[in-house]
């Protein structure tokens, strides 16, 4: 694969070691020679496990949803099927108007869908409540059947703020859409694609006049038993670890902090890879690298493509686990929560006064409050706590909004503290602490994002690379381990088509 050595078998260099990558890598192995370049001293990405108070702790995902099943396929596929487990709770909170909520029943991504259920979690007040009936009222729909062809065609791009904030006005947007799909994406739904981040929504509620009824589950349609999230009893870098020992046996050469600065044409089909420690003549290229990080790559390439590459945008975020001693719960607190939060008949919560019902609580943004939700990781999964002891993990950051990041780590705590004891009234000093920053993270599906990655596929595929990764088609762990084996199956298409005509 150097221009030390020759193969008879293609070769391929992936650059980036997250999940993206690392399912490349994996893809392109049975039919390629595969260099894997990591410029940081670990894979996986924003994937990471750690231990904490002897038990183990996921300071990045911690789940995958399995309506898409690329992730479940994949820990099948690894042998990681006995591993996969299920969060212990379903339900969750809110904390808006300075109280703790219930979310209300029948919720798809933040949007209503019945309006007693709203009515009696008071997530929003009276005002609030007859504001959002006009959606059951509106004369014509959100999104008519004419914008919604121009949305598929990446001609009319409105924001999750612009159908919704219209629909059902700015408190129930405040209260329940934006710490919903905003936390997902880290980002303001003022500015978040609709299409982008949501397009099963979008096709849904197209050319209907009411999106709560659009979206309402038909009779015989809702889905019953267990969680549509998965995790690892292990924690989630088990599914790491098990693609690292796949690509080693499958003879990939791992180069762990070791960077890329550019790439060149070297003749019709191949590239020459310039990194940190070697110089590759390959026949395949794969960026899994964020977007701004690809376009310094290929900008001496293609300038066009590192243009675009460069204006998609990433936010900051961070996560800051505290472990407490349960005396320190107020009972009280475990009381309210557990009178808030719907009890799941078939994995009942054992009510005690010092279990945190529930996975946790959304916090409904406001100009003061850093965090955005607090994980009740103790009871979401069991397995992360010791006894006696209740783990919290406060998720703090998105797009316009990265004060955390600029705080010192006794400053973050300091500020997680103040913020716990106003939600969850826990005032004792918490028995360990873990911090993790993951800075420019997130890219952002920003209003254009489709027409953007429209040109930025066209730009590549021209250049004969590979982009993948969750600057693009999607942020979950699915959509990027689906989107890294398209791109590599059809990689090897067009390898196969090349080869055919130089014949």
């Amino acid at each position: 694969m150097t221009n030390e050595h020759s193969t008879k078998r293609p070769s391929a260099v992936v650059v980036g070691g997250g999940i993206a990558g690392l399912v490349a890598a994996w893809s392109l192995s049975s039919t390629h020679e595969v260099v894997l370049i990591e410029a940081t001293d670990r894979l996986g990405g924003k994937i990471a496990t750690t231990t904490f108070r002897d038990r183990p702790l996921d300071l990045g995902a911690d789940a995958f949803i399995i309506r898409n099943d690329a992730a479940l396929n994949l820990c099948r596929e690894l042998g990681l099927e006995s591993e996969l487990i299920e969060p212990a709770s379903k339900s969750a909170a809110v904390y808006t108007r300075r109280e703790l909520h219930p979310l209300p029943k029948g919720l798809i991504f933040g949007i209503p869908t019945d309006l007693f259920a709203l009515k009696r979690s008071g997530v929003i007040n009276l005002l609030g409540l007859l504001r959002a009936l006009y959606d059951v009222v509106a004369p014509v729909p959100a999104i008519t059947l004419d914008d919604f062809a121009r949305m598929q065609r990446k001609e009319f791009d409105p924001t999750v703020g612009e159908i919704f904030h219209r629909r059902f006005g700015r408190a129930l947007v405040n209260a329940l859409i934006d710490p919903l799909v905003g936390g997902i994406n880290a980002s303001d739904v003022g500015v978040l694609s609709l299409y982008s981040s949501m397009p099963q929504i979008a096709e849904q509620i197209a050319g209907k006049k009411s999106i709560m009824r659009a979206l309402r589950p038909r009779k015989g349609t809702t889905p019953t038993g267990g969680s549509i999230f998965r995790g690892l009893a292990g924690g989630m870098e088990a599914l790491v670890i098990a693609l690292e020992r796949q690509l080693i046996s499958r003879g990939v050469k791992i180069e762990r902090e070791t960077s890329v600065s550019t790439i060149e044409r070297s003749g019709s089909h191949q590239f020459t890879v310039f990194s940190s420690t070697a110089t590759y003549v390959v026949d395949r290229i794969v960026l899994a690298t964020p977007a701004y990080v690809s376009a310094a790559i290929v900008d001496e390439l293609s300038p066009a493509l590192a243009l675009e590459l460069s204006a998609i945008p990433y936010a900051g975020v961070a996560t800051v686990t505290m472990s407490f001693h349960e005396d320190d719960i107020a009972p009280f607190i475990a009381r309210d929560l557990a009178d808030l939060i719907e009890i799941d008949s078939e994995h009942p919560f054992v009510v005690s006064e010092h279990l945190l019902p529930g996975s946790g609580v959304l916090v409904a943004r406001d100009r003061s409050s850093l965090i955005t939700a607090a994980s009740f990781t103790s009871t979401k999964w069991p397995r992360s706590h010791a006894d006696h002891e209740v783990v919290i993990r406060s998720s703090l950051g998105h797009h316009h909004d990265e004060r955390a990041l600029a705080l010192n780590d006794t400053e973050l705590t300091n500020a997680v503290r103040r913020e716990l004891t106003t939600m969850l009234g826990i005032h004792a000093e918490p028995l360990a602490t873990v911090i993790q920053r993951w800075p420019a993270s997130f890219p952002q599906y920003v209003s254009g994002h489709g027409a953007r990655i429209e040109r930025v596929d066209h730009l590549a595929s021209d250049l004969g690379i590979d982009l993948v990764g969750a600057a693009y088609h999607g942020i979950g762990l699915p959509a990027c381990i689906a989107h890294a084996r398209q791109a590599v199956a059809r990689s090897v298409r067009a390898e196969d088509s090349e080869t055919k005509q130089d014949q």
